[in-house]
């Protein structure tokens, strides 16, 4: 939440030069941590685990289960045409909405903001039964809004009201993404049966690895057809994804 912010105070002050000296020296620190840290010794393990028999065993496990069948989905559709949105937004903020770098920064934020306050909400509010309800109702909001921002950056009524609008759309899809990062981890867990959870986490990993195609359709769509376009043209292939999964099954039993 802080850093795009501190981004772009930097990135206004200082110029680019300056941003990448600083990232610089925080990654170098971090990097000296890490070599400096002392590891406990290696303990004794009774058995070898192979990598690939435990992802394969992962995979049957889920394909026999409803619940982990619908959460990798809706976690390959969120990665592949929700989550790559973010890399649009400081290009969104620049060249659509005709911001400055600080105020790119701070949009960049809103999103961390309100997924910090909808975490606390789920935290709080969320019940069991209304798990998957808050799961799937996430990932569609933060597509739907994706949407929206593509439609608000054709119509934008001069910097201050872009930069409004988007703001509150940024934040509400920061409380969207919370609902869904949230359940994510939530509903895997409570679906996996104890001796399979370590093998069903390694499937989950593998469906966020789809995100890199995410982030080559959206590059590739913006540079074809500019920013909104692209915005617009992600999210309805991600709502439409999303109309396959319910018609076929995947979303409700």
């Amino acid at each position: 939440m802080l850093g795009p912010l501190l981004g772009g105070v930097m990135l206004q002050l200082v110029g680019i030069t300056g941003v990448f000296i600083l990232s610089a020296l925080v990654y170098g620190t971090g990097l000296l941590l890490i070599i400096l840290a002392r590891l406990p010794g290696p303990s004794m393990r009774g058995t070898q685990t192979a990598l690939i028999q435990d992802l394969i065993a992962g995979v049957r496990f889920v394909l026999g289960n409803w619940e982990l069948r619908r959460v990798l989905a809706v976690t390959i559709v969120f990665n592949v045409w929700g989550f790559p949105f973010t890399a649009m937004i400081p290009i969104l903020g620049k060249v659509q909405l005709g911001l400055g770098p600080l105020q790119v920064g701070l949009l960049s934020s809103l999103e961390g903001f309100g997924a910090f306050v909808g975490s606390i909400a789920v935290a709080l509010y969320a019940t069991q039964p209304n798990f998957g309800r808050i799961f799937l109702w996430g990932a569609g909001l933060y597509l739907a809004m994706i949407c929206y921002l593509g439609v608000m950056s054709f119509v934008a009524g001069g910097p201050y009201h872009s930069f409004v609008a988007a703001a509150l759309a940024l934040t509400v899809m920061g409380l969207a993404g919370a609902c869904f990062a949230t359940m994510q981890s939530t509903l895997t867990y409570l679906g996996a049966e104890p001796q399979y959870r370590s093998r069903v986490f390694g499937v989950l990993a593998l469906c966020i690895g789809t995100g890199p195609i995410g982030f080559m359709n959206v590059g590739w769509m913006a540079e074809a057809h500019g920013v909104p376009f692209a915005l617009v043209i992600i999210a309805v292939e991600g709502l439409f994804v999303f109309l396959l999964l319910w018609i076929y099954g995947v979303l409700s039993r």
